[in-house]
């Protein structure tokens, strides 16, 4: 049967990078064990060392493919959110991926999926809740989904103020004294509540990721 190999020692990359890690035929074992001609990759690992949180992705090139600028997706196998101390591990033991002389295990380190948390809410000032020249507090239909920071217009009175505080008990909202009405708003008047897009987990700058690969030469598990 054969030796499971380390492919590579650690190698450290910082984001945002693309970089090749190992070429069949070319790199030279970790360990001093040579050049092959035929690799049978099973397993990756990565590690997250950095202070930010990134998408680490991993392709095979074929060996006409040079790595240049970011990564070409028709080669893409393996896709991963690394937030900061964060390991992953791939690991292929029964299907391992063939790789012959000069293809290439290309990672790149880049920024993390953007998830857009942004929301609008439509309501209205409720029945019989008319809010007075400089009322900070207004009275809604709803207040499903508001948080402190949201934006809300409410009717032509007041437009994007800040909300300072949600009342759930009173389906109340508050906003700041310098932003309230120089008029009456009375019930029924239309409300609208927009929450922030939110970029979850940073940029992908500061992040720096530890790779291993490792696998068998020439031949595969008995």
């Amino acid at each position: 049967m054969p030796t499971q190999n380390k492919l590579t020692p650690i190698v450290s990359l910082t984001g945002i990078n693309t970089v090749g890690i190992y070429t069949v035929g070319i790199t030279e074992l970790a360990g001093g064990g040579g050049v092959s001609s035929t690799t049978y990759l099973r397993s990756v690992l990565m590690h997250n060392t950095g202070l930010g949180t990134c998408t680490s992705s991993l392709y095979v090139y074929p060996h006409w493919e040079e790595v240049e600028g970011v990564g070409k997706t028709a080669y893409k196998l393996l896709k991963k959110s690394l937030e900061a101390g964060e390991t992953f591990l791939w690991d292929l033991p029964s299907y391992p991926i063939l790789m012959m002389d000069r293809e290439k295990v290309v990672v790149e380190i880049n920024a993390p999926t953007t998830i857009d948390k942004s929301f609008t809410l439509n309501t209205a000032i409720s029945a019989g809740s008319t809010a007075g020249i400089g009322t900070t507090e207004f009275t809604l239909n709803s207040i499903t989904g508001i948080g402190i920071g949201d934006s809300i217009t409410v009717g032509a009175a007041i437009t994007d103020a800040p909300v300072t505080q949600v009342f759930t008990t009173t389906n109340k909202v508050k906003i700041g004294l310098a932003l309230t009405a120089g008029e009456p708003i009375y019930a029924g008047t239309a409300v609208t509540v927009t929450g922030p897009d939110i970029i979850t987990n940073g940029t992908g700058i500061g992040s720096a990721v530890n790779c291993i690969l490792f696998g068998d030469l020439d031949s595969a598990w008995a």
